[in-house]
């Protein structure tokens, strides 16, 4: 149904913007307003007060075939692996080098940072 109506849609804006007359753009716009605001499928809302969120996800759930009991378990072992697999492959190596100590930085705010370590403080000044 709510398919139908996307291609049903987009018929009408390909007709809008190929005519010129400003009735036809009426009709259609009337036609488009009804289809989006008119009655809805059921033909009545369901009475009380909003869903709690348990019970929508528990509906989504059944909808897509996931075993609601096992679903937090099934994602964290998912998110699992999308760790392990970055670990295992690096995005990039390091490629900045220090020109002290010849060690690499992924970034220069990096050396940057690093090379404070490289400056020598000045004395403190003595009182005679």
């Amino acid at each position: 149904m709510m398919m139908m109506m996307m291609i049903i849609i987009i018929i009408i804006i390909i007709i809008i913007t190929t005519t010129t007359t400003t009735t036809t753009t009426i009709i259609i716009i009337i036609i488009i307003t009804t289809l989006l605001f008119g009655e809805l499928q059921k033909g009545k809302r369901p009475q009380g007060g909003q869903k709690r969120f348990k019970d929508t996800l528990k509906a989504l759930l059944k909808a897509f075939n996931i075993d609601h009991d096992t679903w937090e378990i099934t994602a964290a072992e998912g998110c699992r692996q999308d760790r392990k697999n970055r670990t295992k492959n690096p995005v990039a190596g390091a490629t900045i080098p220090c020109p002290h100590c010849q060690r690499l930085f992924r970034a220069q705010i990096g050396l940057t940072s690093h090379l404070r370590t490289h400056k020598t403080s000045p004395a403190p000044p003595q009182d005679d």
